[in-house]
């Protein structure tokens, strides 16, 4: 086996713990239910009246800080164990060593438990939302800046004969400078 050279830098604070933390991390309940009054019956009986109140919303930003790393590691952490970057290093003739295909097979699973918790969260917030937990229009922000969930609008634009716009491209000169015009067919 060839010898492999330390890229240099501070070792990894990652652990192999982590990859249950975060899971746990982002599994909450949504809402939590609070005790709002006790009253206590003619019959002797107590009644209790409920209040749903949501939860804070669990971010890659919070958990980095309870394992005391900054986010930007958590996400490079996630990132380094995604398979397609994996085989581009590898195909790229990146050389890695035993040591460094161990901590990938690590990291490839901890980068599953980020899919995971990024699924987690998710669902939480669109349960949140759902119950009219947080205004709509801070759901919605929210949701199309760390979720999958957009608002899609597809257009396609073509010519009249349903050719691609720019099949009708041409080069002109205007003032010396070529500039591209449409064609016309009229």
């Amino acid at each position: 086996m060839g010898t492999y050279k330390n890229p240099g830098g501070r070792p990894s604070k990652f652990k192999k713990r982590y990859i249950t933390d975060l899971i746990e991390f982002f599994d909450i309940e949504p809402m939590r239910k609070e005790v709002m009054e006790t009253t206590t019956n003619r019959d002797g009986s107590v009644s209790e009246k409920h209040k749903y109140i949501p939860n804070l919303l669990p971010t890659i930003v919070r958990f980095a800080k309870k394992i005391n790393v900054d986010y930007v590691t958590v996400y490079r952490w996630a990132m380094d164990g995604d398979d397609e970057l994996m085989a581009k290093k590898l195909a790229n003739g990146e050389k890695l060593s035993e040591a460094r295909l161990a901590q990938g097979a690590l990291q490839r699973e901890f980068c599953n438990a980020y899919k995971h918790a990024k699924a987690q969260q998710e669902d939480f917030l669109i349960q949140n939302g759902l119950a009219g937990a947080s205004p709509s229009s801070a759901f919605i922000f929210t949701a199309k800046n760390i979720t999958t969930l957009r608002d899609k609008v597809e257009s396609t634009v073509t010519h009249k004969e349903e050719r691609p716009l720019l099949d009708n491209l041409r080069t002109t000169k205007i003032d010396g400078e070529d500039v591209k015009v449409i064609e016309s067919e009229e």
